[in-house]
């Protein structure tokens, strides 16, 4: 009789409580989801899907957390789909509401949907709540307002950086109409010339050496379509046209590619 009391006490032991399941409901109307994965990735998708709802459904907790490598690599050998398909397709489900956009953004694999389909195993057969949503796998948000102590030296380089940064900065000079400039930088786009800023500089200096209407010099070159800046052809007194008309012709035909 003894025997057999102590037995009986043996079967009654407490179990460790079970957060899996054995199955799932698998409807025969499938939702958008379904739908929008089985059109871009064909058979594929579909078995992707169900695959990782069954991983999901057999891990504790309901959650499958990517960060671990071996994780990982089981999701992407059970479903048979390469590295770079598996993210593509957990990416298109965080956009899709399928699965925690939030938890995915750090690796971590939850379906509240999934778990509230579920929920019957858990308070009918067990009396108890289906496992919540984690939140210890939160995206913790970036925290700025830290003080800290700051390397002299690294004042140093930021000092360096915001003077190359001001050195790199393109100051117009007043003498220049802006719209004009803007015509001659768009012009030079045209001619497949893009004007570097070191090349803008040396325009600039080169209408200051030539001494004349800056402006004037622009839109010649525009007109003419060169890409540099010459001595306007007619410098308001009429002379040196008869001398210099060759050699203006001969620019304008090297410029165009024809000698």
């Amino acid at each position: 009789m003894a025997g057999g009391t102590g037995e009986g006490r043996g079967d009654k032991m407490t179990r460790p409580r079970k957060n899996t399941v054995d199955y799932f409901p698998h409807s025969c109307d499938h939702g958008k989801t379904m739908f929008i994965l089985e059109e871009r990735y064909g058979n594929n998708g579909y078995a992707f899907w169900f695959k990782l709802l069954e991983t999901l459904g057999s891990t504790e907790q309901h959650f499958i957390n990517l960060n671990n490598e071996t994780e990982f690599e089981y999701l992407r050998s059970k479903t048979r789909c390469e590295e770079g398909l598996v993210t593509e397709m957990l990416n298109l489900l965080s956009r899709l509401g399928a699965i925690d956009s939030e938890l995915w953004q750090n690796k971590i694999i939850w379906s509240q949907n999934f778990v509230d389909g579920i929920s019957d195993v858990y308070t009918r057969s067990r009396h108890t709540l289906p496992p919540a949503k984690p939140d210890n796998y939160a995206v913790k948000p970036h925290v700025t307002d830290i003080t800290t102590q700051i390397n002299p030296q690294s004042k140093v380089k930021k000092r360096k950086v915001k003077k190359r940064k001001e050195s790199n900065e393109f100051l117009l000079p007043d003498d220049i109409d802006k719209n004009v400039w803007d015509a001659f930088v768009e012009h030079r786009n045209n001619l497949k010339k893009p004007l570097t800023l070191y090349a803008k500089s040396l325009i600039l200096k080169k209408l200051n050496d030539l001494g004349q209407n800056k402006t004037a010099v622009l839109n010649q070159s525009i007109v003419k379509g060169w890409q540099d800046v010459f001595e306007l052809k007619n410098n308001g007194n009429g002379q040196g046209m008869n001398r210099t008309s060759h050699a203006d012709d001969m620019i304008d035909r090297a410029l165009r590619g024809e000698i």
